[in-house]
């Protein structure tokens, strides 16, 4: 997968892209519908498959503040790869983007740039000025000039629509077993390892302390099983989480993501790490000792042992 540079025009290259517009975050089920019918149509027209992405939600310019995002540009980018596309291009959502006019996205970005021939969007996304571009005018513009237009309608799970809003009231909530079930992978964070206070170590559980991103939704604060895959490895390794404030070793009210990696002792300061939660052991708790908190940590590797 290549993520385009804004000077390497696809049609001048004589390249024909099937393409899927949207946000996408969270590359839910929902999403991954209107993405895979862009890879399909481009596999089975021997064509490249290309997506259409924001860096930023238009709301943290428009509204002044924009929801608590699912993923970031990194883990989006990942699960992007997971789908099979060959291109991303990704648009920062500015002054100059704000005020462009859906028509003019629409000939500027998709048919002179990615020279597309179908287009992939969800039923309620909205592109250009004052989001007046619908799904509707989309179809009826590729009409006009004989191109295709998919519009991917609502996909419901447990009689409610798949939404990136829904998704992150379940992640706030901890209930990852729906949230992993309506996104269709596992609750992904792409960040950097950074140097702690080194309490695991000092506990005999060494941990990982991942940098954070106050423009994200975390899960509820407690302890989860998951993997992990470190930047330049290939190997996922089973690990537990905690994402709290760590009170029983701790005074400070700050947040904090740490990740004890099993069976696993190396530096890795600095490195990237994808990690994936599969489930919630528990709350985060304030024990009344160090030897009642060590307890629990090892009934919790116990656990994480079991797992695959």
């Amino acid at each position: 997968m290549k993520i385009l540079d804004h000077d390497a025009n696809l049609k001048a290259l004589g390249i024909t892209c099937s393409t899927a517009l949207g946000m996408f975050d969270g590359v839910h089920l929902g999403h991954k519908r209107v993405i895979e019918a862009a890879v399909k149509h481009a596999q089975a027209h021997n064509q490249k498959s290309a997506v259409i992405t924001l860096s930023r939600h238009p709301r943290e310019l428009t509204a002044g503040k924009a929801p608590e995002l699912i993923t970031n540009l990194s883990a989006r980018l990942n699960l992007f790869e997971r789908l099979g596309l060959d291109y991303v291009l990704i648009l920062d959502f500015n002054e100059e983007l704000k005020e462009t006019s859906a028509r003019d996205f629409f000939e500027k970005y998709l048919l002179n740039f990615l020279n597309t021939n179908f287009i992939s969007i969800g039923y309620d996304h909205h592109f250009g000025k004052n989001r007046s571009g619908t799904p509707e005018l989309l179809a009826k513009w590729c009409q006009e000039l004989n191109l295709e237009c998919y519009i991917t309608p609502v996909l419901e799970i447990d009689g409610e629509g798949v939404s990136s809003s829904r998704i992150r009231n379940l992640i706030k909530s901890g209930d990852l077993e729906t949230t992993n079930k309506l996104l269709g992978h596992e609750y992904l964070i792409c960040s950097e390892v950074i140097k702690g206070e080194r309490l695991g170590s000092k506990l005999g559980f060494p941990t990982a302390n991942l940098a954070l991103d106050m423009n994200l939704v975390y899960p509820h604060f407690g302890v989860y099983y998951g993997h992990c895959i470190i930047a330049n490895e290939k190997e996922a390794r089973r690990c537990l989480v905690n994402i709290g404030i760590r009170p029983s070793v701790s005074n400070s009210e700050k947040m904090s993501i740490e990740v004890h990696i099993l069976d696993f002792d190396q530096d890795i300061y600095g490195k990237s790490i994808q990690l994936s939660l599969r489930n919630k052991i528990r709350d985060e708790i304030k024990f009344s000792s160090l030897d009642e908190l060590k307890q629990q940590i090892n009934s919790d590797l116990k656990f994480a042992l079991t797992q695959s």
